[in-house]
């Protein structure tokens, strides 16, 4: 069919009639184009079957693959042969099963199960040892409840424990519990009474001095620094005349009053502290540890014991110079804070007698310093201005070994004051 020419080319002899020929040829051509659209629709048809096809070969491969693979997977362990857990502890309350302590969270505990509770029954059997609860806790799986009877407060109730696992094996598991990530609560304990306090009044007393018999004079000789005593007043080479009103001449006297006096409780003592009659009241301690949380304990082992005969043979210092003018004994220097400055004498004194005897030279006065003990109270007479002053000068000493006494005088803390 030539479309363009609208005739058609055939090899018989040409049609006379050319209506009739434009008839064929507009049939012909429709059922040209109608043949060539039901070849395409059945093409698209058979393109369309082949793609699902395809596609469902593709599905039911891939289902296949991954049934194999699930096939041949590994199985993990079996989480119901683990070592059973519970998370409670019980202990034997005279043939009560008392829970004494629980994990947080645990199976016991989410089954409502506190600390307190009493367990009467487990899997329908009565329990009366720790070590029944252990066996049927052992015998049950994980995962698979658990029947169990309990009282609290007397009261009865019924639970069920889904027991779980530590084992480590099994973390991946929803039955597996972790201790390290849960709280161990303990049943309340009731309080223990506090004791009673101790009476510290009946601990053995403590005064921190030591006494020598100076012929017929209760003498002291040493101390505890800080102690009772020390904190009344008392010094080394004090002598102690009376105790509690009582005259003392021996030792044993003085022991007897401290054996008998409380700790706390004052001490009315009588003294002679360089001459001068002093009372002093002692408030005794205790060396007993029982104590130590007391304010009247006192420990020995932090504290400086102080000897008399150390100090007294020290070599004396009283921080004065004198100079001889004209047989008047004029000081000309003194230690700010030193003996003879706290005794009041001060630059341009003229000193007349130290200890009863008339001076008319240094070397005289320097003889007195050094016939005198660390902590004697020498008595000294001076003119200040013309006129005469008695005083007396508490000899101390420079020496370093008895920086920690009373009597120890730093000539490093203290300004030398001459003479204008």
């Amino acid at each position: 069919v030539d479309i363009a020419s609208r005739s058609v080319k055939t090899s018989h002899a040409p049609i006379a009639n050319h209506g009739v020929a434009d008839d064929r040829l507009n049939a012909a051509m429709t059922e040209a184009v109608q043949k060539a659209e039901t070849q395409h629709r059945v093409q698209l048809m058979q393109s369309h079957i082949q793609h699902n096809f395809d596609l469902q070969t593709w599905h039911n491969a891939r289902q296949m693959q991954i049934l194999a693979n699930e096939a041949t997977k590994p199985k993990g362990p079996d989480v119901t042969k683990a070592r059973p857990f519970w998370g409670m502890s019980v202990t034997d309350n005279g043939n009560d099963m008392k829970v004494t302590s629980m994990w947080e969270d645990g199976p016991a505990w989410r089954a409502g199960i506190r600390p307190g509770d009493v367990v009467t029954n487990v899997n329908g059997r009565p329990v009366r040892a720790e070590d029944e609860i252990t066996d049927e806790q052992l015998k049950s799986k994980v995962g698979t409840p658990v029947p169990v009877n309990a009282t609290r407060n007397g009261a009865a109730f019924n639970t069920e424990i889904f027991p779980r696992t530590t084992d480590p094996t099994y973390e991946a598991f929803p039955e597996y519990y972790h201790t390290g990530s849960h709280q161990k609560v303990e049943l309340a304990q009731p309080a223990t009474p506090a004791p009673p306090p101790l009476d510290v009044s009946k601990a053995r007393p403590f005064w921190g001095m030591g006494l020598a018999d100076n012929g017929n004079d209760m003498k002291v000789t040493s101390m505890w620094k800080e102690g009772p005593a020390w904190k009344a007043g008392i010094r080394p080479g004090d002598i102690i005349t009376h105790v509690n009103g009582q005259a003392v001449r021996t030792d044993q006297e003085i022991k007897e009053h401290q054996a008998n006096s409380a700790v706390g409780t004052s001490v009315p003592v009588q003294t002679v502290s360089a001459g001068a009659a002093q009372h002093r009241d002692i408030y005794p301690m205790t060396t007993a540890p029982d104590f130590s949380e007391t304010p009247v304990f006192y420990d020995v082992k932090t504290h400086n014991k102080v000897e008399l005969p150390e100090v007294t043979t020290a070599r004396p210092f009283w921080g004065m110079a004198v100079t001889d003018n004209g047989g008047d004994m004029k000081v000309t220097a003194l230690w700010e804070e030193g003996p003879a400055w706290k005794a009041g004498i001060r630059n341009g004194y003229i000193i007349t007698e130290v200890n009863g005897q008339r001076v008319r030279s240094e070397d005289e006065i320097k003889v007195q310093l050094l016939n005198s003990k660390v902590g004697d109270n020498v008595p000294v007479k001076a003119a200040a201005d013309g006129v005469a002053v008695t005083l007396n000068i508490l000899t101390l000493t420079t020496d370093p070994t008895h920086s920690h006494t009373d009597y120890f005088y730093s000539t490093n803390e203290h300004e030398k004051k001459e003479l204008s």
